[in-house]
């Protein structure tokens, strides 16, 4: 047996296959059935900045329309400690009469630093539910 046969074999295979693959990567790389051309690449361009701007008008249209929780208003005055994420509707609650370090804010802005769960107490004193 002939030492190069090996070698001889490999070069006729890299010979044979690779210009194939390289076809076929430069005409439809993603395996998508579509040639990647500059005026494809502006369409999906295009389609991706008109999917963000919907994106965004949604989220414009939603944050005027927030339903609060227990038909709540979003200026209604609301406390909090610490770093839990509960709020409280009631002052004089127990927990934030013996919070030392108490805030309050509207329950909109409340909301969007992650106070997101009423007090079990405050819901009983307030009854909402």
């Amino acid at each position: 047996m002939n030492k190069r046969l090996p070698a001889i074999v490999l070069a006729i295979l890299l010979v044979a296959v690779l210009p194939s693959c390289s076809n076929r990567i430069s005409r439809d790389p993603l395996g998508t059935g579509s040639s990647i051309t500059p005026d494809a690449i502006d369409s999906m361009y295009a389609e991706f900045i008109d999917s963000e701007k919907k994106d965004s008008e949604y989220q414009a249209d939603s944050d005027t329309e927030t339903e609060y929780p227990y038909g709540l208003d979003g200026q209604h005055t609301v406390y909090w400690y610490g770093d839990l994420p509960i709020y409280h509707t009631n002052a004089d609650c127990i927990f934030v009469k013996t919070a030392d370090n108490a805030e309050s804010s509207t329950l909109a802005e409340a909301l969007e630093k992650g106070r997101t769960e009423l007090c079990h107490e405050c819901e009983e004193l307030d009854k909402l539910k």
